[in-house]
């Protein structure tokens, strides 16, 4: 396809204008006769879409640009070829489809369902054995094609508008006959309250979007919202390690962020096996949580989250909760199960008067920020057992020079600022200093440095 949209280019690139008339007599600019005339080739274009493989995630993907003017060329096998090819495993492990009754995969010696035409207003979920730039050519598909979505299931459709919009404008039209919108990286949910779920992620070029009807509808993306906005990326959990699956559960976390010492990502934990997490940058946090084993039945066992601190501090884990049905409602205290629970969203809360009080893995002490400093720095600790806790300054020469902390700690995770003074309020000098913590049989120590 790729070899004919070149010759086309090459026979038929200049385009008819006042300098190329039709008079043999006549010499165009290139010197050339003027009687050999040109028609501008039909715009296409070349799409370059990456599909990380198995072990990074799963690729929910749609075509915006297919090739519906040559028969054969918006087929499945036509489009996936590059991937489909042997040796086997190819590069291609699985397309799933909308429904699974036509899901694409390798059964020796064929590709079974690569028969089926392909649509960019359909979504697909890709899993590949190796990442793989694909390419493919064709046609933009119509800003304003109409979409047809169907109630009581979830339809899977392709955003393949160029431009970013929010959600929320991009349904406008029909946002009175949806309860759902989900991507892979965000999922909206409708409450007797509104739209639960944060109001800054955006549908991207190319993305899979899955949206669960409650009447038939139909609408063309931005019919009657607003307009396009900056793309918003969402950042990675660096401190978890989990296996991103083709469907999760979105469980949205409230947050005291401050009364929790600042973390800086969450954990979502099942029979402590961790089943997703996110960086935390808001006191409402989505979680995808991978616990569907299959499309209808939730991995069993109790879930208990942690809260990371990066180098500052060890994890927190907190394993009694409050589950709510709403987000205004006070909730009851718990543990969840969601094997016991299926729903299609969960709200939880690490919020309130103490009852939720987190559960430090380990003592630790964290390595002071700033370091160098001057003339403030704060120093991170955590406690695990209830005790007796000291945390004091020394200089060089091991002499006390201020007592920071001495009292009984319950177990959780702290901080405190020194200034730079010693016990009689003093200015000390620049320098090297140690700060020690001790509680029960544990001593931790670390080295600062000071300097003005």
């Amino acid at each position: 396809m790729k070899l004919i949209f070149m010759l086309i280019s090459l026979i038929i690139f200049f385009p008819l204008s006042a300098e190329w008339s039709s008079y043999p007599s006549i010499l165009n600019q290139d010197g050339t006769p003027s009687d050999i005339g040109a028609v501008r080739a039909i715009d296409h274009k070349v799409d370059s879409i990456e599909l990380i493989d198995t072990t990074e995630g799963i690729n929910w993907k749609c075509f915006p640009v297919l090739d519906d003017l040559f028969i054969g060329n918006d087929v499945a096998s036509h489009v996936l070829y590059d991937i489909m090819l042997p040796p086997y495993p190819a590069a291609l492990q699985l397309v799933e489809t909308q429904g699974h009754e036509n899901d694409i995969y390798f059964e020796d010696p064929i590709w079974l369902h690569a028969d089926q035409q392909f649509t960019s207003v359909k979504g697909y979920k890709i899993h590949m054995n190796e990442a793989y730039s694909l390419e493919v050519t064709g046609f933009l598909e119509s800003p304003y094609y109409v979409i047809n979505l169907e109630a009581g299931q979830e339809n899977w459709i392709g955003y393949y508008l160029e431009a970013s919009m929010k959600p929320l404008d991009a349904l406008e039209a029909v946002l009175d006959n949806i309860d759902m919108i989900q991507t892979k990286t965000f999922t909206l949910n409708k409450t007797e309250l509104g739209w639960l779920g944060a109001s800054n992620w955006t549908l991207n070029y190319g993305d899979l979007v899955v949206v669960h009807c409650t009447n038939n509808c139909s609408f063309y993306w931005g019919q009657d919202g607003g307009g396009a906005v900056p793309k918003e990326t969402k950042s990675s959990s660096q401190d978890f390690t989990y296996s991103e699956e083709a469907d999760y559960v979105p469980v949205f976390v409230e947050l005291d962020i401050q009364e929790l010492g600042d973390p800086t990502e969450i954990g979502l934990y099942v029979d402590n096996e961790c089943k997703g997490a996110e960086v935390i940058t808001d006191s409402l946090v989505q979680i995808r949580a991978y616990v569907l084993n299959d499309s209808s039945t939730f991995d069993p066992g109790l879930v208990d989250f942690q809260l990371s601190y990066g180098s500052r501090s060890e994890n927190m884990r907190i394993n009694n909760y409050k589950i709510k049905r709403e987000i205004m409602e006070e909730g009851e205290l718990g543990s969840l199960d969601f094997s016991n629970n299926p729903q299609r969203y969960y709200l939880i809360s690490l919020t309130g008067n103490g009852n939720n009080l987190p559960e430090v893995i380990k003592t630790s002490l964290a390595q002071n920020y700033p370091n160098p400093f001057n003339p403030t720095t704060t120093i991170n600790y955590s406690i695990a057992a209830e005790g007796n806790t000291e945390l004091a300054v020394y200089n060089i020469k091991g002499q006390k020079v201020r007592t920071l902390i001495d009292e009984n700690k319950e177990s959780g995770h702290y901080k405190v600022v020194w200034d730079g003074t010693d016990n009689n309020k003093k200015q000390v000098s620049s320098g090297i200093y140690f700060y020690k913590l001790t509680t029960g049989k544990k001593v931790l120590n670390k080295k600062m440095l000071l300097l003005k």
